[in-house]
């Protein structure tokens, strides 16, 4: 059935049937030319023709894009609908502890990528997104707060985020960070997990009767007095 603009499983099934019976050279012409250009190119790289270094320059770049596009009022990036992007974060967290050498401003992308991270974990954890009575985190939140969450649980995404707020806690001993950690992977086992110990993709979370927290997350200046009086022969790597 057809939704809010968008064409159900049997409008599209039905698209692509007709055009196949209507349509099927170009359609052929197509997946050949696609499946060749993917062909070049893991045979580019492959080879080493294609291959590209990375240097300080590059992740230098890729903290400002970020910091370009992060909210600095309500964490994370972009607008609604927010989603995590635990992979962004974990480089952030990893670039805020191992500054690449020979990177004359390292001090300050250090600083920006520590904040980015907390605050964002901070906010995550304090909204409407973490489910306080089902526990994990939604799918999304479909406002710039993190304040509504999409009610479905993915497995993928609360293993991700798990593993970020594990290091952030292992780098700040926040028991903030430390919370969640339990607590989610608590119910990601109990949850999430059958009689075989396999485990399930999604869940619907509960929905929160209250939004009421009792523990609280780093402000900037924090985060800023956390990364540098954490010793580092003290911290796990990120890698």
């Amino acid at each position: 059935m057809d939704n809010f603009g968008w064409p159900g499983f049997p409008r599209l099934l039905e698209s692509i049937a007709d055009g196949w019976a209507n349509d099927s050279v170009n359609l052929v012409e197509s997946a050949d030319t696609n499946a060749e250009r993917l062909r070049e190119s893991v045979e580019r790289r492959s080879d080493g023709s294609d291959a590209t270094s990375i240097g300080p320059d590059h992740t230098r770049q890729a903290v400002e894009v970020m910091r370009n596009n992060f909210d600095r009022k309500n964490g994370g990036f972009g607008g609604a609908p927010k989603f995590a992007s635990p992979g962004n974060l974990e480089f952030l967290l990893a670039h805020g502890v191992h500054a690449p050498e020979g990177d004359e401003d390292s001090d300050a992308d250090q600083l920006a990528a520590q904040v980015m991270v907390y605050e964002t974990l901070h906010k995550m954890a304090r909204g409407g997104v973490y489910d306080l009575l089902g526990v994990g985190f939604a799918r999304y939140s479909v406002d710039a707060r993190w304040l509504v969450p999409h009610f479905e649980k993915m497995l993928y995404d609360n293993a991700q985020l798990m593993r970020v707020y594990l290091h952030a806690w292992q780098l700040t001993g926040h028991p903030l960070f430390e919370r969640i950690v339990r607590e989610t992977l608590d119910d990601l086992m109990r949850e999430m997990l059958d009689a075989k110990a396999a485990s399930t993709p999604r869940r619907t979370p509960t929905a929160r009767a209250s939004r009421a927290s009792t523990s609280s997350g780093p402000s900037i200046r924090t985060s800023r007095r956390w990364a540098r009086t954490t010793p580092r022969s003290s911290t796990t790597s990120t890698g």
